[in-house]
């Protein structure tokens, strides 16, 4: 089972395209996570730009408050973070 320091933030954008499929792979895992839209949050939105280079980049993933960061992962890299945390699937 996942420690404590494996908290998941996903951020998103309504918009998004390659939202949806990391949001729906982690829900069919059983994958416990926080989604917060950038759309709705000036913080999370500048947060966001300052980690990918000035871009509003989506999804990004902050895994372990920063042990793992995930901008646009495929579901290979996303299901081998998790892996790397202790999901079991």
């Amino acid at each position: 089972m996942p420690g404590a320091r494996s908290l998941i933030l996903l951020y998103s954008r309504p918009d998004c395209s390659r939202t949806g499929p990391i949001r729906t792979r982690m829900l069919d895992l059983g994958v416990v996570f926080q989604e917060i839209d950038i759309e709705g949050d000036p913080d999370a939105a500048q947060y966001i730009q300052q980690l990918n280079r000035g871009e509003r980049l989506t999804p990004t993933l902050i895994i372990g408050n920063g042990l793992f960061r995930l901008t646009q992962p495929s579901l290979a890299d996303l299901e081998l973070t998790l892996r790397r945390i202790g999901y079991h699937f």
